[in-house]
């Protein structure tokens, strides 16, 4: 299956996405496709509401919920900051990989199979405000998970492995 995702304001076509695949790794073929390193982020828009995707979540299944209007939707890649490496640290300490404790989900609004379209101003505000709820709420879980992985690393005497993610071609994925 193909997907659409807007890169830049040029629309680009990744390759090989099931509903199995990942925005994790849409995200990392788009990023080796243009070349550039840095944190990423899959953005689902519909009219004039946004909703990040979260890394763990399928880009194909969240679109079929839309139903009709997922013609509508776009996808777009949007850079959130530097990769890990390009991080400036000010102690002289190297920064500490996140560890990908964003956890995030559209609340339903419709019962069952009902299609996941938004309603009125007043519940478009409601989703957003749990929305904003839920961000916040994984943005402490990830701090405390990193302030963990910290005292961890100087436990241990602050050694690490060097560790590289597989790239998006091993996994069947690619950007024509």
């Amino acid at each position: 299956m193909e997907l659409k995702v807007w890169v830049d304001g040029v629309q680009r076509i990744v390759c090989g996405v099931t509903e199995f695949t990942t925005c994790q790794e849409v995200v990392i073929a788009l990023a080796q496709a243009i070349g550039r390193t840095g944190r990423y982020t899959l953005i689902e828009k519909w009219r004039e509401t946004e909703r990040h995707l979260a890394p763990h979540e399928n880009p194909v299944v969240s679109l079929n919920k839309w139903g009709q209007y997922a013609s509508d939707v776009q996808l777009i890649l949007q850079r959130t900051g530097p990769s890990v490496s390009e991080r400036p640290t000010s102690d002289g300490l190297a920064s500490v990989p996140e560890r990908g404790l964003y956890r995030q989900s559209l609340p339903r609004l419709g019962g069952g199979g009902a299609a996941s379209v938004p309603g009125s101003p007043a519940r478009e505000l409601g989703r957003l405000l749990q929305l904003q709820r839920d961000k916040l709420r994984a943005l402490e879980s990830r701090l405390l998970g990193c302030e963990d992985e910290i005292r961890d690393w100087e436990d241990a005497g602050g050694e690490a492995a060097d560790v590289s993610e597989p790239t998006a071609e091993a996994r069947g994925i690619f950007v024509s």
